[in-house]
């Protein structure tokens, strides 16, 4: 807040014995307070706050060479802001691609997952603004009275970050045969594959938002800096498409006799790569799943 050309008041400001002997029955107040950040997570996800503002100091009018000007009183001098760096928020990481097909389990097919990417960090709150000596003409005010400079403005805080969504679920798989361990031979049999399940779709999160705006200062060097933006979040991969294999086998491989055949049919829907550009001109991509494995015989 502002205190331009205000007096300060002894009673309010300073109630102690060691303020009143150390200082008159006077002292300074702080500038305006930084900006806080609630984000409506965690309290981890919420932005830096932003600096306080430095105080105004104390100051008396006093009658020097003719002119009536501002003196510091006791002591009692401007500060400097609150140190922020304004920094927007480290970016999260990306998920890795799924693998291209699952694993092959006694208990049937596991899919093949996308991997999840990680929340973007919360931005850095800004600076505080520095104070300075009242506005007012010294001349237009009752001498030696003392007065209350102009604290510095608080800094913005932080934006909130982004925050990482969903990855893509792997498609199912179609097998004629699924051998685990199992070494066996197939006679005069023909074996016919369905198709593979669709890729499940990567998530790109949520969008940061911005750093908070700075404070008014009535000067350049009372004004403070904004809060950094938060940090975009990391990609959240697709699942892999499902594989289509007329024979899979982890362990040994079946022996085919006679007039067996193998026919697999198409492997899932794969995804197209993407990309978003978010308001704040973070852009991030997810890469593309292909289409799923199609063959007639697939060793895990």
């Amino acid at each position: 807040a502002r205190h331009d050309g205000v007096p300060a008041l002894a009673s309010a400001e300073c109630n102690s014995a060691t303020c009143k002997d150390a200082l008159g029955d006077y002292q300074k107040i702080a500038g305006s307070a930084g900006a806080p950040s609630e984000c409506g997570g965690t309290a981890a996800q919420n932005g830096e706050k932003g600096a306080d503002g430095g105080s105004g100091g104390l100051w008396v009018t006093v009658y020097s060479r003719g002119v009536y000007i501002w003196s510091q009183y006791r002591g009692n001098t401007p500060e400097a802001g609150g140190f922020g760096t304004s920094a927007v928020g480290i970016a999260g990481i990306d998920g890795a691609p799924a693998a291209p097909a699952g694993a092959l389990l006694p208990t049937g097919y596991a899919p093949a997952n996308g991997n999840g990417g990680t929340d973007g960090q919360p931005g850095k709150g800004g600076p505080g603004g520095a104070g300075t000596s009242p506005s007012t003409e010294p001349s237009t005010v009752p001498a030696q009275t003392i007065y209350r400079g102009i604290g510095g403005a608080g800094g913005g805080a932080g934006g909130c970050p982004g925050l990482a969504g969903e990855a893509g679920t792997g498609g199912g798989a179609s097998i004629a045969v699924a051998l685990v361990e199992s070494a066996i031979a197939i006679e005069e049999t023909k074996l016919v594959s369905g198709s593979g399940g669709a890729a499940g779709l990567g998530a790109f999160g949520s969008v940061p938002r911005r750093g908070g705006s700075p404070g008014y200062g009535p000067y350049p060097a009372q004004e403070s800096g904004h809060g950094g933006n938060g940090g975009v979040a990391g990609t959240s991969s697709n699942g892999s498409a499902g594989p289509s294999f007329a024979i899979a086998h982890a362990g040994p491989a079946p022996t085919l006799t006679g007039a067996s055949t193998t026919q697999p049919g198409a492997g899932g829907t794969g995804v197209d790569a993407r990309a978003r550009t978010d308001g704040l001109g973070n852009t991030t991509s997810i890469v593309a799943s292909p289409s799923g494995l199609s063959e007639a015989i697939h060793a895990f």
